[in-house]
């Protein structure tokens, strides 16, 4: 990814943070924020096993698999979480502050990158473990989630 690219990347991802960076830069709430996200995602796993009708053997292979991301994937995290509480830190009024900016904006760009791509290979490893069956329930699911988070966004726009 160019770095021209990884910059709008960045931007795009500040404009859409800009309204929940006063909550992050409080330590305390990013802490309560880290230990819900990891317990969110095994219950989503837990509740997406259940309802493809995985079978122990795919259970185990799933589990291990997150298990593999999760260790790949939490140090990129923790990077990034860091970084932002860096950058929110910084202040504006010193000599080097564009500087540190565009270097912690840079870092971001390739943790992100890293952090897309490792999902990616998570994804395409999940599928490799589902039937054919299962790939279309999940489909499914996920149309039908699209669906319902389009008109509960549209019912709070009214």
């Amino acid at each position: 990814m160019s770095k021209g690219m990884k910059m709008l990347w960045l931007a795009a991802a500040l404009a859409l943070a800009l309204p929940s960076m006063t909550a992050m830069a409080d330590g305390h709430m990013m802490g309560g924020m880290h230990g819900h996200g990891m317990h969110g995602m095994h219950d989503c796993h837990d509740h997406m096993a259940k309802a493809l009708g995985l079978t122990e053997a795919q259970q185990k292979q799933v589990d291990a698999l997150h298990t593999q991301a999760h260790k790949e994937m939490h140090p990129l995290w923790e990077q990034k979480h860091e970084d932002m509480h860096k950058l929110w830190t910084l202040n504006p009024d010193d000599k080097n502050y564009m500087a540190e900016v565009k270097k912690l904006a840079e870092k971001q760009g390739d943790l992100t990158e890293k952090m897309v791509i490792a999902h990616a290979q998570y994804r395409a490893k999940f599928y490799a473990i589902l039937t054919a069956a299962q790939k279309e329930k999940l489909k499914q699911m996920r149309e039908d989630h699209r669906h319902m988070h389009h008109h509960h966004r549209h019912m709070n726009m009214m």
